[in-house]
Parts: C-alpha cells; sequence; structure tokens
C-alpha cells in the first residue's frame, strides 16, 4: 500500500539503517510516514535452502506489524473490553501508543 494513502487506522513504516538512519533508497514523508523500523541487513532464509542478509522496507514493516500483534496479545482485560466494544478505538490507542 503506498505510503501517501494516509488514515487513522493505517501505520506507515520506512526502512532505517544500522544507525537508525533513514536508508538511502528508502520512502520519506513528512505526513505519509509515521515511522522509521530496522530493515538493513536483517538475517534471514534466503532461497532455495540458505540463510543471509537482506535489506528494505519490505524487512522493516513485519517488526512493525509483529509488535502490534503483541499488544493486541497481551493479558489486559481493559484493552480487551476496549478491544471488544470499540475495535476502532483500540485500533488508535495502539497507533497512538507505539507513535509516543
Amino acid at each position: 500500500l503506498p505510503t501517501l494513502c494516509t488514515s487513522d487506522y493505517l501505520m506507515t513504516v520506512t526502512n532505517i539503517d544500522q544507525k537508525g538512519l533513514l536508508y538511502q533508497d528508502a520512502a520519506y514523508g513528512t505526513t505519509s510516514v509515521d515511522l522509521g523500523a530496522y530493515g538493513e541487513r536483517i538475517w534471514t532464509t534466503t532461497s532455495p535452502d540458505g540463510y543471509g542478509n537482506v535489506t528494505g522496507t519490505s524487512y522493516a514493516a513485519p517488526q512493525v506489524t509483529g509488535a502490534i500483534a503483541l499488544l493486541y496479545s497481551a493479558p489486559c482485560r481493559n484493552f480487551a473490553a476496549l478491544y471488544k466494544s470499540d475495535p476502532k478505538a483500540a485500533a488508535l490507542f495502539v497507533r497512538q501508543y507505539i507513535l509516543q
């Protein structure tokens, strides 16, 4: 999804390097990119049967997705009640929590 498609319910991620700086080929924008995650030299599986370093936003965004999933899985009664009664408010809460 292009980062220019802004939404209160969308968290856009760009790629930062090992020093925490914007990666040279990464997307950026003052209003369209929410945060950066490490996406340089990520050790992962490679095809056909190996391991190696890869770079790109495609490796940064899943880290943020995993963090969001962990927040949703945390045993918190108040958040679970919010999620059940108002899923939109819960999504906005998680987004704001991560951005803060």
